[in-house]
């Protein structure tokens, strides 16, 4: 009887623990998101003012989006594309003529997801797929079946470029919120070769 007590305990004590791990990984998306997101209009402010205001408000509408969406578990992946297109309309102009950003999306988009999982992956690709001369080329690409979900974001990065398998905070967080809400069942695999930095997810039902 008392080693039965004792599992539960053990039990419900790595079930909070798990909780409190999840919850501290989702409050640093906010912060993370919003830094390079300002970065991005401080750089389009800088040389016009004009074309910087309706900018503010697409930063708006994809900080509702962190904000909103990181307080739920699970939100429609529809919503991860909205906030991917509020992001790559402030990347486009930045710099209109040297920035390529192509969304492909196959299958059910009402799928439930993580909040910011695929949108982490695609802030980490333009964080660190810039030029120096302001070139970004990044291609995302969603594949959802009864089987599996596929989720994938390529970009090209700078010779030279310090370009590691961790690359920072974003694909770190991505990571071990895959290992806590899908424990066995999803991969997070990076590939990085002749200029070509690709990360994509995998995650069975």
């Amino acid at each position: 009887m008392r080693g039965l007590l004792y599992r539960k305990q053990l039990t419900r004590s790595l079930q909070l623990q798990a909780q409190t791990e999840l919850l501290l990984l989702e409050a640093q998306l906010a912060p993370h998101t919003l830094f390079n997101m300002l970065n991005t209009v401080y750089s389009v402010l800088l040389t016009d003012q004009e074309k910087a205001i309706p900018l503010f408000l697409s930063m708006s509408e994809a900080l509702r989006h962190v904000v909103d969406r990181t307080r739920k578990r699970w939100v429609p992946l529809q919503d991860e594309l909205d906030f991917i297109e509020h992001y790559a309309l402030l990347e486009r102009a930045r710099n209109p003529e040297r920035v390529s950003i192509s969304v492909e999306a196959r299958g059910d988009l009402h799928v439930p997801v993580p909040p910011m999982l695929l949108a982490t992956l695609f802030e980490n690709a333009v964080k660190h797929g810039r030029f120096p001369d302001g070139t970004l080329d990044i291609e995302v690409s969603i594949d959802i079946t009864e089987m599996q979900m596929r989720f994938e974001v390529v970009n090209r990065f700078p010779s030279g470029g310090r370009i590691d398998s961790g690359m920072g905070v974003g694909q770190t967080n991505v990571r071990n919120r895959l290992q806590l809400l899908y424990p066995g069942k999803s991969i997070l695999h990076v590939d990085v070769k002749d200029g070509v930095y690709r990360a994509s997810i995998d995650i069975t039902p």
